[in-house]
């Protein structure tokens, strides 16, 4: 199944987000008790995120839930259903 592209978008930010601040998904995996492999699915956008997850990636890369989650991401999902 391909990924949801709302989930494509969030996985999308959370990389771009993670990278500006120079941290491996090795150390964000870490940091919100999560594998880099799980964090890479997350990027990838082929596991969704919790928004608990969301939340503490939030917290660890230093950003409002809404970097995530943005106008964009709602006004894509409202055009397309």
């Amino acid at each position: 199944m391909a990924p949801h592209p709302v989930d494509y978008y969030v996985g999308r930010r959370l990389r771009s987000r993670r990278t500006m601040l120079g941290m491996s998904q090795e150390n964000l995996g870490m940091a919100v008790g999560v594998t880099f492999q799980q964090i890479q699915k997350y990027e990838l956008g082929t596991n969704q995120i919790s928004l608990f997850m969301l939340i503490e990636a939030a917290r660890v890369l230093r950003v409002p839930v809404t970097h995530f989650i943005d106008r964009d991401a709602i006004k894509f999902e409202s055009e397309n259903s």
